[in-house]
């Protein structure tokens, strides 16, 4: 082999590796970016007070086949230690 020919095969070697290390880095700072993205659009964590959040809640008392009432709400936060009960339409 000529001392050419290894050069052009160094360069080529070289030139493909800085390939992939751009590529890697590529993927690894878009990845990075990604997780900075999902952190700020996360929902705020419930207060310790909150036991539990639903969406879309639908209560009816029903006696026989006659409903009494319906209560809906779009939202509910039921609080930990009492019976109590938040709803928001």
């Amino acid at each position: 082999m000529k001392r050419s020919e290894a050069a052009k095969y160094a360069r080529w070697s070289a030139a493909v590796a800085l390939c992939l290390a751009g590529v890697t880095a590529a993927v690894y700072l878009g990845r990075g970016w990604q997780r900075i993205r999902d952190r700020r659009a996360a929902p705020p964590a419930a207060p310790s007070y909150v036991d539990r959040q639903l969406s879309g809640i639908s209560f009816s008392k029903v006696e026989g086949n006659k409903t009494i009432y319906t209560v809906e709400a779009s939202h509910s936060t039921d609080f930990k230690g009492n019976a109590a009960s938040l709803l928001e339409t």
